[in-house]
């Protein structure tokens, strides 16, 4: 493998977008570049003394892929999974390769000349292509070519020696059968021709009061932490205040409130995240309850959510899909900056997008 340290544009060059994950309590950050998809964890076919870093094998939308323990890639002790953990799907020279991670938690945007090389005494440098200096923090970004080359992952084990099934290890009943189920559902193959399948679409999942959304990854520019909000007076309910993001002030939505939801108390959820928002050049921060992940669907199986809103969300909603049987509703990341900038221009001449009228049943402060 050649020694792509040597490319500085590889660490120092543009904006790059950056996939933080939980890897033993310790924070790390995928290049999106070499990244597919996130996916729940699913059962893995574990194969018996098998070499090298892959725990086992799973079914990827029809194809047969290892998967790879990200604790143990890295060195550290391995725990039992939890049934709460995720897959990363990385792509790495054409080859792909699941990465089980602890937790999932931001997606964002890192400037070049805010990436720097790690030094020879940082820990781990021999997997660490860069390190991002953020503003609260800093942030390994994983070289996945490094952490994924070792001992050959890519080559899959010989099921000859034997298989067992495992995940969540030696989890409960049911969990073992979500497990399984989900797998079911990862490897239904995705069919080549594009006149039977349909455009993909890039999907980032959330929750809203204990239920599923997601918005087009096309209209989602970063995910971060929810930061302190400054209360907007005389501004609609589902407004909950503005926000300054990397020196960009910008507006954060309650999605909850404007889908006529029960809004989770924020202070008393540590899951909460803000989608940053851009929809022809304009930003908005939408705060959701957390984020599920992020996974590419078929336009074809995004159909109209009949029965599944309520009249309240007419018009803000595109369609819903079904993801891992549960119903996911899309979010119209259009039609919701339409609403604010009417809701704006209602509320006494506050903002200066388009006048409009706002939603029948709208209160403001």
């Amino acid at each position: 493998m050649s020694d792509r340290r040597s490319d500085g544009e590889q660490v120092l060059g543009e904006t790059r977008e950056i996939l933080s994950c939980q890897v033993a309590g310790t924070e790390f950050g995928l290049p999106m570049t070499q990244l597919r998809e996130v996916v729940d964890l699913v059962e893995i076919v574990r194969v018996q003394q098998g070499s090298g870093l892959a725990e086992g094998i799973i079914n990827y939308r029809g194809s047969v892929i290892p998967v790879v323990d990200a604790r143990k890639a890295l060195g550290l002790a391995p725990v039992p999974y939890c049934v709460d953990a995720h897959i990363v799907i990385t792509d790495t020279g054409g080859e792909k390769t699941g990465l089980i991670v602890d937790q999932v938690l931001d997606v964002f945007a890192v400037a070049g000349d805010a990436i720097e090389r790690p030094g020879s005494r940082v820990p781990l440098r021999q997997f660490v292509s860069g390190i991002a200096k953020l503003d609260d923090r800093l942030l390994m970004i994983l070289d996945l070519e490094r952490l994924l080359g070792q001992q050959a992952v890519g080559e899959l084990p010989d099921l000859a020696r034997g298989t067992e099934e495992g995940g969540a290890e030696s989890g409960r009943d049911d969990d073992r059968t979500t497990l399984r189920q989900r797998a079911v559902e990862l490897s239904k193959p995705v069919e080549l021709a594009r006149d039977q399948l349909g455009d993909m679409v890039t999907m980032v999942c959330f929750t809203l009061s204990q239920g599923a959304y997601a918005i087009r990854a096309d209209f989602t520019r970063e995910i971060v932490l929810p930061p302190p909000m400054t209360p907007i007076p005389c501004t609609p309910d589902s407004i909950v205040g503005a926000v300054n993001i990397r020196g960009v002030i910008m507006p954060v939505l309650g999605l909850a409130t404007m889908l006529g939801l029960e809004r989770t108390a924020q202070a008393a959820n540590p899951n909460a995240r803000v989608l940053v928002g851009e929809v022809k050049g304009a930003l908005l921060g939408m705060l959701v309850d957390g984020v599920l992940g992020i996974f590419e669907v078929s336009s074809q199986d995004i159909v109209p959510a009949l029965g599944a809103i309520e009249m309240q969300t007419v018009g803000l909603i595109e369609g819903e899909f079904d993801y891992q049987g549960r119903p996911t509703c899309v979010v119209d990341a259009p039609a919701v900056l339409g609403e604010i900038e009417a809701l704006d221009a209602a509320a006494a001449g506050i903002g200066n997008g388009p006048t409009g009228s706002p939603r029948q049943g709208a209160s403001y402060d």
